[in-house]
């Protein structure tokens, strides 16, 4: 599968050329990001193809997923060792191939956030309960009194 970023755009967010061994994986990585992409953006190679600084952000951002994946491939949060300690920002270096929030917001896919919802009965109990006090809704729908329920 060929992908819109590219190995250089891996070592350009990792700021060093790519190991042997991350020469070896590299663009499994890269298809594994563009599907994660092409999920959310299915038309993602027509905006692409009509956009040329679109391209560029989206090689960056498939570049910067692969990176946090080689920077720390352990996944490794913290690490000490007698007066030695380090802890890894998982922004950077989380060891999982995904997009954080501003890249995908940078593709145009951010994901959306419900703001507030409104409820409203449904036509059923419109008609059953008619004007009821929303408190009393279950206490005039419920049939306890009769006999043939």
């Amino acid at each position: 599968m060929a992908t819109f970023g590219l190995p250089a755009d891996v070592e350009t967010s990792l700021l060093r050329d790519l190991t042997v061994r991350e020469a070896l994986y590299v663009q499994a990585w890269l298809d594994r990001a563009e599907r994660l992409i092409l999920a959310r953006i299915p038309d993602l190679a027509v905006r692409v193809e009509s956009n040329e600084a679109y391209g560029s952000i989206v090689s960056g951002v498939e570049g910067e997923m692969v990176a946090r994946v080689f920077r720390n491939p352990e996944g490794v949060r913290q690490e000490d060792e007698g007066n030695y300690s380090i802890r890894l920002d998982a922004a950077v270096a989380s060891g999982i191939l995904m997009g954080s929030p501003t890249e995908w917001e940078s593709l145009g896919a951010a994901k959306a956030t419900i703001k507030s919802v409104s409820g409203a009965m449904d036509e059923y109990a419109a008609t059953r309960y008619g004007d009821a006090r929303p408190d009393l809704r279950f206490q005039y729908g419920w049939p306890g009194g009769d006999p043939s329920f």
